[in-house]
């Protein structure tokens, strides 16, 4: 198996099914209030720190399978907390595996983070700007490494009332690279096969201080389309000599809209996108080619199918008609990201406790975008949720992917203080199947 075990104080189990075997009664106990205020005092202790290696990674992004500088940090911080059982070098070699009480007996739980940046300018204005050009932290993984981070350290000195192991995913290359896919290639979900799996994400359009999720779909598929229009060049002045590529091209645009339109069921969103065009190269030239590229989007396995299905119809069919030929290419990317109802529930739980009822949403409108942790809940049920990073103060929202982009550090206690309610609140609404 990939990776590099790093051995903790806590000895590693022979038997780590007794994470299957723990009667479910056992795991119905309330969290130890005298733990959760050490952990309140702690987390105040550590914010300063934890504000700093935000700032540290921020300033130094690293794209997708290429988070050296930062997985060594994570490493590095997690190999000074006790019982906790390392694995590194998986996902390509940067993905980060720390297993808390990895011999403990009870249902394991996981937890998630990103690492990776993207290859965008910063112009966030910060003493902490990027130093990287061109790559930066604009969707916050910064700060989802910061907040799991600090979860880790304050769970692994006050383990008091956790229910199972706690297992915490470092994973590079969320940005269209499958990190989650290959850290579950290389086993990042197995001995032991945590119950549930739970995600933070960042989320400008909600405030700080608050959270939010949903049941069944929240993010959509997200499927590549590359389609070539061949045609027949000639002279512009002389068109019907040609077979002209641009003009079948343009129909084929206008006619991908009706995939949405008129081919599905408009009560469930999808979304048909071509985002790029090119082709010809000279004004007095009918153009031989044509190259379209663009995104599907769906939040159900079915209508992604339609959707893939129409777009190959109807570019293939409108190209023939304008005596064109179209050669698609459809290149799968990210599941539909679908929330265990379980396990948005637990969200729920842990943040009304944690944060209180009125900090809470609790019927989060789905996204069209995407996301690999997709793939970490084909292999077992989990919840995708959204930590509120947006302001009160009437500033305009900055977007995700956004050059001016920063993770706001006034969200860092309340993602670390979510990660540990949901640790702790975990053996109590695991439903213990």
């Amino acid at each position: 198996m990939p990776g590099k075990s790093h051995p903790c104080p806590l000895s590693r189990a022979e038997d780590v099914r007794r994470c299957d075997r723990r009667p479910a009664h056992e795991s119905q106990s309330m969290p130890d209030q005298s733990a959760e205020g050490a952990i309140e005092s702690q987390l105040s202790e550590m914010l300063p720190e934890l504000t700093r290696l935000r700032r540290d990674v921020h300033a130094h992004p690293e794209p997708g399978f290429r988070e050296r500088r930062t997985a060594n940090l994570v490493i590095a911080w997690l190999e000074s907390l006790p019982h906790m059982t390392l694995r590194t070098g998986l996902a390509g070699g940067t993905g980060v595996v720390a297993t808390l009480g990895e011999g403990k007996p009870g249902p394991c739980l996981a937890l998630r983070a990103d690492m990776d940046a993207l290859e965008v300018p910063d112009e966030c204005g910060q003493p902490h700007a990027s130093t990287v050009p061109g790559v930066a932290h604009v969707c916050g993984h910064d700060g989802h490494v910061a907040c799991l981070l600090g979860a880790a350290r304050l769970l692994a000195r006050n383990p008091e009332g956790l229910g199972g192991p706690v297992r915490f995913l470092f994973q590079p290359a969320e940005e269209g690279g499958a990190g989650a896919r290959r850290m579950c290639e290389d086993g990042a979900l197995e001995n032991p096969r945590p119950r549930m799996i739970f995600a933070l994400h960042c989320w400008p359009f909600l405030p700080v201080g608050t959270i939010g999720v949903r049941a069944g779909a929240v993010m959509a598929s997200t499927d590549a389309v590359n389609i070539e229009i061949r045609g027949q060049s000639c002279h512009a002045a002389t068109p019907q000599k040609g077979v002209d590529a641009v003009l079948a091209a343009s129909h084929v645009v206008v006619a991908l809209q009706s995939a949405v339109a008129r081919r599905t069921d408009p009560i469930e969103p999808g979304v048909v996108t071509i985002g790029s065009i090119h082709g010809g190269s000279v004004r007095n030239a009918i153009a031989a080619n044509v190259i379209l590229r663009g995104t599907i989007r769906a939040i159900s396995a079915a209508k992604r199918e339609q959707l893939r299905q129409a777009v190959r119809e109807i570019a293939v069919q409108t190209a023939r008609a304008f005596g064109a030929v179209a050669e698609v290419d459809l290149v799968p990317g990210y599941p539909v990201t679908v929330n265990d109802e379980h396990a948005a529930a637990c969200v729920l739980r842990a943040g009304r406790r944690a944060l209180g009822e009125d900090r809470v949403i609790a019927a989060l409108p789905v996204s069209m975008g995407g996301e690999d942790f997709a793939f970490y809940q084909q292999v077992v049920p989990g919840a995708f949720w959204r930590l509120g990073t947006g302001r009160e103060d009437g500033t305009p929202v900055v977007p995700l992917h956004s050059s001016a982009f920063d993770f706001p550090d006034e969200a860092l206690p309340i993602g670390v203080r979510m990660h540990c309610a949901l640790a702790r609140e975990f053996s109590a609404c695991y439903p213990g199947r």
